[in-house]
């Protein structure tokens, strides 16, 4: 997903993240296989190109649309952090590491604007909950998938029953219950996150409201 239709982003071994966009129909289609049968140059009609956004210091495996404000996404690498960016903007908005470990995979919550998990390297799974401010954004809670720090490849909130989460290792699928301090929708929550998408400086908000709240 992505703020508009069409389009998706695409993270790199590299580190770095692109903005795609998916123009086409069953007549380029066609035309493009065509061409590609017959050999002949193929002019690319949307080619990929590097958005510009500060990138990681490691492997991208993960990145997640903000179901509940379109210019934000989530990417997490094998560098140990998770980053918060706006779509506007090239330096992330927040950046969190919870771990030294590659992380996988990272989801927000289909039901909280502000929560969202990631999936480690070390079998652990971390919540955030940035409704819960403080000076060093922590987890809200961490699950320790499988006792034996075996990777977490992926994960998935459940939208029909929002007290589920899914993680998946090498070994199989585990579902979870998560509290219902993660999963009870807040107040004014969306208005928080459109607040913070605005912000110049996430933490310092984030400060503002816990001496406010």
């Amino acid at each position: 997903g992505g703020e508009a239709a069409g389009t998706f982003l695409v993270g790199t071994e590299g580190g770095r993240i692109f903005k795609c966009y998916n123009d086409t129909n069953d007549i380029n289609v066609k035309e493009f296989s065509r061409a590609v049968c017959a050999g002949e140059k193929v002019e690319l009609r949307t080619p990929v190109r590097e958005a510009g956004y500060s990138p990681h210091a490691g492997a991208v495996f993960g990145l997640d649309c903000s179901p509940f404000q379109r210019e934000l996404f989530l990417s997490c690498s094998t560098d140990g952090s998770v980053r918060l960016y706006s779509s506007l903007r090239m330096a992330p908005l927040l950046q969190l590491e919870p771990t030294a470990a590659y992380l996988f995979a990272v989801a927000w919550s289909p039901v909280r604007p502000l929560v969202f998990a990631a999936a480690a390297a070390d079998g652990c799974v971390f919540l955030f909950d940035l409704l819960r401010p403080a000076e060093v954004v922590r987890p809200a809670l961490t699950l320790d998938t499988n006792g034996m720090r075996k990777p977490v490849y992926a994960l998935a909130f459940n939208s029909r029953k929002p007290e589920l989460l899914a993680t998946g290792d090498a070994t199989g699928i585990q579902i979870w219950r998560l509290p219902s301090s993660l999963t009870a929708v807040r107040r004014g929550e969306e208005a928080a996150l459109r607040r913070l998408a605005l912000a110049e400086d996430v933490r310092e908000l984030m400060r503002g409201q816990q001496q406010g709240g």
